[in-house]
């Protein structure tokens, strides 16, 4: 590599660490459930529960959740630790989509192709993210260097062949898009022996058995996703693939137009991973370029004098959509990252094919200038999207829990943290797991006391409570709280206590101390201490015989975080018969195995309707 090459490649990297740690404090602005899911998953592997796959997010492959242990163990449970496997393995793809390219393709379409992939939308949000997503890329982009330098070598050794079936291997746990990647190898070894068969000779038997190789190490994972409750999550997104064992391929020729407009015209709606219809190549001169690479590989396929590089591009980009388009929402730029290297390959074998036709210094010169025009357009378009318009919807301000994050920078300056109720949509190991990523201090994280403001109510001894903007406390439990302040993300209030003799005990878990009958129930608790197992409040309404007429089973404040000294209100929404007289029966069960809990008295407190 020559001293220019080399500052070349320099520079691009650079400018990739650059974008990947751009005001890397406030985008994203917060942190997604997909990131805290990983954490409930690193739990996991910190007690040593080692698998193929782990169950929070319904089967994440354990490749990256282990290198992100690594991080955490090192940097502590924040979200920089988190995050910073992601930014290497982006680094190390733009460094494996440079190599490989270089040696198929030339150096003027590796760099191309190396700026064009680093500066994009997509690329530069999954390398800022503390999600898998661009494991697969980087593992595929290796994987295939590995096996071209093999098939190049006159003798390779058997590192090199072992090197081969372990990365092939590792792809297969990054991602399941990534799952039909050994078949994308086995076709292009078998492209390269039908049009390069010298490069085969003598390597049949150590090229298969580095496939058998990958095969041995993705056992456990097969064994894994034979089990339904691991499959559980890609069941629900399997629809056309469903559809099309029953006989019917309406849903799956459905897919094929959005996954053709999503390249250059429109594509994914949704905002959590990218600004709505937004394609993979959105700038004008990208996408002309994009085009005229389909040419450039089309004429390379069938008369170019090296068939290695189109063969590789077009298997790529066949096969690892073949996963995506038998899902919902095919188009999500998560399922389809597989793809990407290949789609800036495109445009950069267009350069090259012009580049390699032009023999003018000045016709160069003007080519240089055109595709250094495309790249800044495309760079500058990606940033923009990305930094300002992606990082400012509102939509994503709410799916990344903007509000969280103020609250955690609001208690970082505070000297000392008291006891505060925390309201949101998935109390319990989600928000702590959030607060905790968020704030400095893992502690306080934990003290804070989770609950649904949609459904209920908690009251920490000091009575302070937190309930962030994007969620409204519900209306029957107002009376017990006061607006101590009210901020941009979110509100404070101040609990009020009132007391009076127990109406039933459970020893040591909690008291009822109150039904306030309305237009919706409340029920009013003093927690005496936390619980090993998730618990739901019965309320059912009877007839005088005990026939159950109307019945609430919820519980907004999740046991296993009870603090001793908490007030609970629960709210229960159910629709009461005309007929007099009416009682209540109310307790105690475990959701999991429904065994109700005894009180002190009796299984249950049985309470005569109000009118």
């Amino acid at each position: 590599m020559k001293a220019w090459e080399r500052a070349a490649v320099v520079t691009i990297l650079l400018g990739v660490w650059g974008l990947c740690l751009f005001r890397f404090d406030a985008v994203p602005p917060g942190t997604i459930h997909d990131e805290v899911r990983n954490y409930l998953n690193l739990q996991l592997i910190a007690e040593g529960d080692i698998r193929a796959l782990y169950p929070f997010g319904g089967g994440r492959e354990a490749l990256f959740l282990f290198v992100q242990y690594g991080a955490v163990q090192l940097f502590g449970n924040n979200l920089l630790a988190m995050r910073l496997p992601a930014i290497i393995f982006a680094m190390a793809g733009v460094s494996g989509l440079y190599v490989l390219v270089r040696r198929l393709f030339g150096i003027p379409a590796a760099l191309f192709a190396a700026v064009a992939m680093g500066g994009s939308f997509w690329f530069v949000l999954f390398a800022r993210l503390a999600t898998r997503e661009n494991a697969l890329p980087t593992l595929a982009l290796l994987t295939a260097y590995a096996y071209l330098r093999t098939v190049e070598e006159q003798r390779p050794a058997l590192w090199l062949y072992a090197l081969c079936g372990v990365l092939l291997g590792a792809t297969l746990y990054t991602y399941p898009a990534g799952l039909t990647f050994p078949v994308v190898i086995a076709g292009w070894l078998l492209a390269i022996a039908l049009s390069h068969r010298k490069q085969i000779e003598g390597k049949v038997s150590g090229l298969a058995g580095s496939l058998l190789l990958a095969g041995i190490i993705a056992v456990p994972l097969i064994m894994a996703w034979a089990t339904p409750q691991a499959t559980q999550r890609a069941e629900t997104l399997a629809g056309p693939l469903e559809a099309l064992r029953e006989g019917d391929p309406g849903p799956v020729l459905e897919n094929i137009p959005q996954l053709a407009l999503m390249f250059t015209v429109r594509g994914d709606y949704g905002s959590e991973f990218n600004n709505p219809d937004q394609p993979l190549v959105p700038t004008a001169p990208m996408a002309a370029a994009f085009y005229l690479g389909v040419a450039a590989l089309c004429i390379g396929l069938i008369r170019g004098p090296d068939r290695r590089g189109p063969a590789l591009v077009l298997l790529w980009i066949i096969l690892l959509l073949v996963p995506v388009i038998v899902t919902q929402r095919p188009a999500v730029p998560h399922r389809t990252i597989g793809i990407q290297p290949m789609v800036f390959i495109l445009p950069a074998l267009a350069f090259a094919f012009l580049w390699d036709r032009l023999t003018s210094i000045t016709a160069r010169t003007v080519l240089v200038g055109a595709a250094l025009v495309t790249l800044g357009l495309h760079v500058g378009h990606a940033a923009h999207a990305y930094f300002v318009t992606w990082a400012n919807n509102p939509v994503v301000r709410f799916l990344y829990q903007n509000d969280y994050r103020v609250f955690a920078a609001d208690l970082a300056a505070e000297a000392a943290l008291p006891p505060s109720a925390l309201g949101g949509l998935t109390p319990g190991p989600m928000d702590i797991s959030t607060m905790t990523l968020l704030m400095a201090d893992d502690a306080a994280a934990r003290r804070l006391h989770p609950f649904d403001p949609r459904n209920s109510l908690l009251v920490p001894p000091d009575g302070t409570i937190l309930i962030p903007d994007f969620v409204t406390l519900h209306p029957a439990l107002t009376p017990w709280v006061s607006t101590a302040s009210e901020g941009a993300a979110y509100r404070l209030y101040m609990g009020e206590w009132e007391w009076s003799e127990p109406l039933a005990v459970w020893p040591d878990r909690i008291e009822l101390h109150e039904v306030v009958w309305g237009e919706t129930i409340v029920t009013r608790w003093m927690i005496q201490g936390g619980a090993s197992q998730e618990l739901r409040i019965f309320f059912h309404v009877t007839d005088e015989a005990g026939t159950i007429l109307a019945q609430s089973d919820v519980l907004g404040a999740p046991a296993p975080y009870w603090h001793a000294g908490d007030m609970l209100l629960q709210a229960h929404t159910l629709t009461l018969p005309d007929q007099r007289p009416l009682y209540a029966n109310i307790g105690l069960y475990d959701p999991v195995t429904g065994s109700r809990l005894p009180a002190r008295e009796a299984e249950f407190v049985r309470l005569l309707l109000a009118d």
